[in-house]
């Protein structure tokens, strides 16, 4: 009884259900174990494949390009506005460091005076809006909630 299928036009390995349906070997797999990683395995090549073959691919209408959402990545701005948790906000120069997100320049806002939410702050502070001027915050990436793009020299 073969138990392969055809996925993206690879082969796959058999399920778990299929690994754990007799003690025999299956594709090379002498236990359970070793069935389950050769799976995860091939699953994880096979979504590697099919992201190298997947290129971007347009369609126009009426002469403007279109393109998939998930094929495009937005690149961040500079000056970000950085939610954390526990109600922390920062804005500053951000990059990535590891682990850590890196706000240089940083102000804490602690009073956004805004009529339409954390956004509005986007294009610069309001002003009703309170900061104060932190110097440099690492923050671990994991704790952050929110990460807003900020208008070019709006918080300079």
């Amino acid at each position: 009884m073969a138990f392969t299928e055809r996925v993206g036009g690879m082969s796959a390995v058999p399920s778990v259900d299929e690994c754990l349906l007799s003690g025999r070997e299956i594709r090379g797999a002498a236990t359970t174990s070793q069935c389950v990683r050769s799976q995860i395995g091939v699953l994880a090549l096979t979504q590697q494949e099919r992201r190298k073959r997947m290129a971007i691919k347009t369609i126009s209408i009426d002469g403007v390009d279109y393109v998939r959402a998930d094929q495009v990545t937005i690149d961040a701005s500079e000056t970000q506005i950085v939610v954390g948790q526990r109600g922390w906000i920062f804005v500053g120069a951000v990059h990535e460091d590891g682990d850590d997100l890196v706000i240089t320049d940083a102000r804490n806002i602690r009073i956004w005076g805004t009529t339409k939410g954390l956004g509005e702050l986007a294009s610069g502070p309001t002003d009703k809006t309170k900061s104060d001027l932190y110097g440099t915050v690492r923050i671990p990436k994991l704790t952050v909630v929110a990460r807003i793009n900020v208008t070019a020299g709006a918080w300079a």
